[in-house]
């Protein structure tokens, strides 16, 4: 790691094998890793003392936090055919939520409050948003029918949500006016 305020004394935290995935929690005390296809699975390091306080057995693996870092989010295969979306409480490292075992996971995103998470799913052809805290299931979205999404942001203020898609562009989903009109529903 390199502190950008003293960019001549790197901090090395140890070996990860084939790392394809670097996450770090916003207050900089965490960083998580995750490789190729699982031989190492993801570690995560703390800073300040440069050990491994974490290991999960996943491989392909996506990492995020939350932007108040309190949650690792980690979605990647669990097995030859699985994958699994968790969300790990930072410090504990106790797993809050675990997805159900589906064909691929994919990259997964905070809102800017960290109240909400949104998760690829289903290859690609599913965005599922959970409350985080209870990690109930809020809404899913799908994309449209001839792309696959591949990467999630919020936006800064938190009322939309887009996802990159494979070779299709941008799709957009405005969660504020989506909400406006399941209030007008009664289910909101």
């Amino acid at each position: 790691l390199l502190d950008l305020a003293d960019p001549g004394h790197p901090i090395a935290l140890g070996r990860h094998r084939s790392a394809i995935a670097i996450a770090i929690s916003p207050d900089g005390q965490w960083v998580a890793s995750g490789n190729w296809h699982g031989n190492e699975g993801v570690k995560v390091w703390q800073t300040s003392t440069r050990q491994m306080v974490k290991s999960i057995p996943m491989g392909t693996v996506t990492l995020s936090w939350s932007p108040d870092g309190r949650w690792l989010s980690v979605s990647g295969a669990t097995g030859s055919n699985e994958s699994q979306d968790q969300v790990l409480e930072a410090g504990s490292w106790t797993v809050r939520y675990a997805s159900g075992i589906q064909e691929s996971a994919g990259h997964s995103a905070f809102s800017p409050d960290s109240r909400t998470v949104a998760f690829i799913s289903e290859g690609g052809r599913n965005i599922r948003l959970h409350e985080v805290g209870r990690f109930r299931q809020l809404a899913t979205f799908e994309a449209r029918s001839s792309s696959h999404a591949l990467w999630l942001s919020f936006s800064p203020d938190g009322n939309r949500l887009a996802a990159q898609e494979y070779r299709q562009g941008i799709q957009i989903w405005d969660l504020a006016r989506l909400r406006e009109e399941l209030k007008t529903r009664g289910l909101d």
